[in-house]
C-alpha cells in the first residue's frame, strides 16, 4: 500500500474555475447538505497523509472551506485562463513533489476505491502518466509524474490535460476505467441530477 504522506504523489483539487455554465461557484454548491468541495477534501483526505491542496482563486470564499478541512490553498491569479491555468499553477506551486494527482472538484460521485485503484497503477508505473480512461481519451482526475511537470507547464486552453495525454506516446501512459468519474456539475442540470441521486442540499 502507497504511504502518500512519504512518498506518493501530492493530491490537488482544481476549484478556481469560472463556473459559467452553472451560473455559480460549482465548489460551494450543496448536495447532500455539504458543499461538493467539502465532499472531495472529507473523501481525499485520508489518503494524502497530509499532502493536500486545492487551487482557488484570489480572495475566493472558498478559502474558508480550504482551510477548515487543514488543506493547502494554491492562489490563482487568473482563473479566466481556463482549466490548464489552473493546472499549471498547480504545477507550479507543487514542482517539488514526486508527482501530482490532480483531481477536478465537482466529480460528485467519484469513489475512494477508484482513486486507490488509480495510485496502485501508479505505484506500478511511477514514470507514466496514469489517467481516466474515457473512451478513447484520457482525462482528469489524472497523475502526472515529475518529469512531465515542465511539459505540463506548457499546456493552454480550458481542455487541462487532455491534449497533453493524447500526445505522449502509448507507453508513456496509462488509462484506467473510472466509472464513479461519470458524474460531474457543469451545468445547472447536472446539479439537478447530483441532488436527485444524492440528495437535496
Amino acid at each position: 500500500m502507497i504511504s502518500l504522506a512519504t512518498r506518493g504523489p501530492e493530491i490537488v483539487v482544481l476549484a478556481s474555475g469560472s463556473s459559467n455554465r452553472l451560473g455559480r461557484n460549482k465548489a460551494l454548491v450543496k448536495v447532500r447538505g455539504t458543499s461538493v468541495l467539502g465532499t472531495q477534501l472529507v473523501k481525499l483526505s485520508p489518503l494524502t497523509g497530509g499532502k493536500l491542496s486545492v487551487v482557488i482563486p484570489h480572495r475566493s470564499p472558498a478559502r474558508r472551506e480550504v482551510l477548515r478541512h487543514r488543506a493547502a490553498c494554491i492562489i490563482n491569479p487568473n482563473p479566466a485562463g481556463g482549466m490548464s491555468n489552473s493546472v499549471r499553477r498547480a504545477v507550479k506551486c507543487r514542482r517539488f513533489s514526486r508527482a501530482i494527482l490532480i483531481v477536478p472538484v465537482d466529480l460528485i460521485a467519484l469513489r475512494a476505491a477508484d482513486l486507490k485503484r488509480m495510485l496502485k497503477v501508479w505505484q506500478g508505473h511511477p514514470r507514466k502518466l496514469i489517467a481516466r480512461r474515457l473512451g478513447t481519451r484520457g482525462v482528469t482526475p489524472a497523475i502526472v509524474p515529475k518529469r512531465l511537470f515542465s511539459l505540463a507547464e506548457t499546456i493552454t486552453g480550458d481542455v487541462g490535460l487532455r491534449d497533453l495525454i493524447a500526445g505522449l506516446p502509448p507507453g508513456e501512459r496509462v488509462l484506467v476505467k473510472m466509472p464513479s468519474a461519470d458524474l460531474d456539475i457543469d451545468t445547472p442540470q447536472h446539479l439537478q441530477a447530483a441532488r436527485r441521486r444524492f440528495g437535496a442540499g
